[in-house]
């Protein structure tokens, strides 16, 4: 097999492997390439938005390889900190977990000042729209009488190219 052939092959074994995730060899053997959505999310950002209640939000989030989620500006309901994790399996379901820290009362009144925290998972799926990666399912709450329970949906949609500059252009 000459070096150009090799080449050809290893290259379309690549390309292969990473748009389809399987693929025939010949007829009676198949390769299969785990095409996990792992390498779609981490290190990227993305606009998420959540439907609960009647009210709609939208915030940046950060994907971190580490499975930490950085929160970034929103505009909903302002939040003193807000911290998250994050992970998916090789099925391509996802689950994150924001908690959100707010502030309330004033400083020298009756009341004074407090702050309470607000959890939310967000369980979906990943999958591709319009050549992003994005992720939609339910927004879930738990708390001790109730346990967990459905309180909203949310989408989220790869922002990264978008924010940061495509390089392919």
């Amino acid at each position: 097999m000459t070096t150009a052939k090799i080449i050809f092959l290893s290259t379309l074994l690549t390309f292969l492997a990473s748009k389809c995730g399987a693929f025939v060899l010949s007829p009676g053997r198949s390769c299969f390439f785990p095409k996990t959505a792992l390498s779609l999310i981490q290190s990227k950002f993305f606009q998420l938005e959540e439907m609960e209640d009647k009210e709609t939000c939208t915030t940046e989030v950060f994907l971190s390889k580490d499975n930490t989620v950085a929160v970034g500006e929103t505009n909903g309901p302002l939040f003193v900190d807000a911290a998250g994790t994050w992970e998916e399996s090789t099925n391509g379901s996802f689950k994150m977990t924001v908690t959100r820290k707010y502030g309330s009362g004033q400083p020298g009144t009756d009341m004074g000042e407090f702050s309470f925290d607000v959890e939310r998972s967000f369980i979906g799926e990943l999958s591709e729209t319009g050549g992003k990666t994005s992720v939609t399912g339910s927004v879930n709450s738990f708390d001790d009488v109730m346990g967990e329970r459905k309180v909203g949906y949310f989408s989220m949609i790869d922002t990264t190219n978008d924010r940061l500059g495509d390089e392919e252009e």
